[in-house]
């Protein structure tokens, strides 16, 4: 028999230890293993039976994390807490713009983040009952899929005067009005529901009364038009073919099968009460535009946010179709960033920062709910105040996941990405006079590309003679330069910003910032990198 020297045996188990942690995509072994599904596989249970997880067990950095944490709290609404106040200063000048549901103050900025299930972030008052102003509309819209899922709408495309047979549908134009348009918003239904004429929401300014009367109807499915009648129009008619409240649906076949608290309510008007087989039911609102909607905490958002992130499926039960879940995310040809009731991430115009997939339930006052299945999140955000602040949030979220991790949507970047400007793409913090934001320069087609807080900057281009100067026109017709600065060894180590409309006020230098992840056994270290520098762009 031949003996091996204790040296060998140590250096052969050394190999064997390094070919193990090479074979793992993750720099945590804990998560290596598992299948996506292994991991996306927990749910909480009933309350406050949600875990925990450090974000680094999840591949996440906690400081660019906590970064997207303080951003949300210093960029909190800054509307009134009283929101029949909030309302009234919005749409007090619409005629008709009677508040006529309940209202109520509300609390401060809060949040919740979850990434595989878990929860990795939390802020703010969490188990607090809000308005959510038309976040309520993904939630009608769920309800349109449950009742295509028991067949109570055979097809979206059916004209709704096929279900609904009460005169909101018998005009030559009305009657060409399906379900899909009224969950796309490209009806234009004609008439007046619960005192509130159609074109009473938010009408042009300088319109009369006459012109908005007598306007041109468009025909169905060519024009998208956000318009909160309508909306409660597509409520009375599924409360019309489901012959019972749409919370009490909501509650049994969603709300309490997600083991979502009992505090959440949903609420009409006070003169939308109609008479159902001889009972008084009332027609939910799907916003908070004139009062009602949905009251609900940040936890059971994310909950709901959850359901749909696992494609309608919780613990094992389909709740509501993987098929209407696919359906709802069909962008509209009359507004390609809009589905059915749920906002699209579509060309990544109104979320720069996020994927393409990325679809979110979206409110006034910057309430939101945001699924993304690359990265395997639920976003849940309550009063940020806008889509800025928003992409603000999502943009330190998402860092937080790829300067830290070898996820597969990572890996699959890095394999597209072409060398030549691999070593320039990050995520860039400016800073000036107190205030940050992020820009990420990123290769696609060996092409670089910038993308900020507000939008995306579109493609750089490089100057001629100098491959590390670039130049870009933005959306918004500002023109800027970038110049990357290499050290003696040949790394990216700093950045010039120049703003070239504003070239008298010189140039911002940015230092690149080596980000080392957390050191593995055997003293293997995995080193990612993101930029920062300074400048205060996209500030309103």
């Amino acid at each position: 028999m031949i003996r091996l020297s204790k040296n060998i045996v140590a250096y052969i188990f050394l190999l064997l230890l390094l070919l193990i942690q090479g074979l793992s995509s993750s720099p945590y072994p804990c998560e290596a293993g598992r299948s996506v599904e292994q991991r996306s596989a927990y749910f909480p249970g009933k309350g406050d039976t949600w875990e925990k997880r450090p974000p680094e067990e999840l591949g996440m950095d906690s400081r660019l994390l906590q970064e997207a944490v303080d951003y949300a709290m210093a960029n909190e609404w800054r509307g009134p807490k009283d929101l029949k106040e909030a309302i009234t200063q919005a749409f007090g000048r619409e005629p008709y713009g009677t508040i006529i549901g309940p209202t109520k103050s509300r609390g401060g900025a809060a949040g919740f983040v979850l990434k595989n299930g878990y929860i990795v972030a939390e802020w703010g008052d969490t188990q607090r009952v809000d308005m959510t102003f038309s976040v309520t509309k993904s939630f009608l819209s769920t309800m349109a899929g449950l009742a295509l899922d028991h067949g109570l709408i055979h097809d979206v495309n059916d004209p709704v005067k096929d279900y609904v047979k009460d005169g909101k549908f018998d005009s030559e134009h009305n009657s060409k009005i399906t379900w899909h348009h009224l969950l796309q918003q490209t009806s234009d239904w004609s008439g007046i529901l619960w005192e509130k004429p159609d074109w009473a929401d938010r009408p042009p300014r300088n319109a009369t009364w006459n012109d908005l009367r007598n306007r041109e109807l468009k025909e169905p499915g060519t024009h998208y038009k956000y318009n909160d009648v309508r909306v409660n129009l597509l409520a009375y008619s599924l409360l019309q073919i489901w012959r019972k409240p749409l919370p009490v649906l909501l509650r049994e076949k969603i709300m309490d099968l997600i083991d979502a608290s009992p505090t959440w309510r949903w609420h009409g008007y006070e003169n939308s009460w109609v008479d159902i087989d001889g009972l008084k039911m009332q027609s939910v609102s799907g916003g908070g535009h004139w009062g009602g909607g949905l009251f609900i905490s940040t936890r059971d958002l994310a909950r709901f946010g959850l359901l749909f992130l696992r494609k309608g499926k919780w613990n094992g039960k389909q709740l509501i179709s993987e098929k209407w879940i696919d359906m709802l995310r069909i962008p509209s040809s009359a507004n390609p960033i809009y589905g059915y009731m749920w906002w699209l991430n579509t060309g990544k115009r109104p979320i720069p920062s996020a994927p393409e997939s990325v679809y979110y339930a979206l409110g006034f006052g910057g309430n939101c709910i945001a699924v993304d299945d690359e990265h395997d999140l639920v976003v849940v955000i309550r009063w940020a105040g806008s889509t800025k602040t928003l992409n603000g949030i999502m943009m330190r979220i998402v860092a937080s996941l790829e300067v830290n991790t070898h996820s597969p949507a990572q890996e699959k970047k890095k394999r597209g990405a072409k060398t030549k400007y691999a070593d320039l793409a990050g995520y860039y913090r400016f800073a000036l006079e107190g205030e940050e934001m992020l820009i990420n320069f990123y290769v696609e087609d060996g092409v670089l590309y910038g993308r900020g807080e507000e939008y995306n900057m579109g493609e750089l281009k490089p100057v001629k003679g100098n491959d590390l100067k670039f130049k870009v026109e933005t959306p918004h017709g500002e023109k800027w330069s970038f110049e990357f600065i290499k050290d003696d060894k040949g790394k990216i180590v700093k950045c010039k910003f120049r703003d070239e409309d504003f070239a008298e006020m010189g140039s911002v230098t940015g230092v690149k910032i080596i980000k080392e992840a957390q050191k593995k056994k055997m003293n293997i270290n995995h080193l990612h990198s993101y930029i920062t520098f300074h400048d205060t762009l996209f500030l309103d």
